[in-house]
């Protein structure tokens, strides 16, 4: 199974994606993984950890449980029917190799 998650924004194509995952132990308490942003002309990315939040899923979960109270500070913007999806793809990726 792929271990990538592209998101989309619904406005203006803005994408974020998560891939290349990679366990920095055999306990899969941290992960690192790359971190891609494309917007317009632009494209940027870095390697990112889990060492402090060691469940991407789980974060993206809360996100979508709780999107009303969350503060958009980003323009990655998306619809609040797209979010449940967002939250079981990068589930799935992020427990794909468990």
């Amino acid at each position: 199974m792929s271990r990538e998650v592209c998101i989309v924004s619904a406005r203006d194509g803005l994408s974020l994606t998560f891939s290349n995952f990679v366990s920095e132990d055999a306990s899969h308490i941290s992960e690192s993984f790359l971190v891609e942003v494309k917007a317009y002309d632009m494209r940027a990315e870095a390697r990112a950890s889990t060492y402090m939040a060691n469940d991407l899923g789980a974060f993206f979960q809360s996100i979508a449980t709780e999107w009303k109270g969350w503060e958009v500070r980003a323009a990655l913007e998306l619809e609040a029917g797209q979010l449940d999806g967002i939250a079981q793809d990068v589930q799935l990726a992020w427990n794909a190799s468990e």
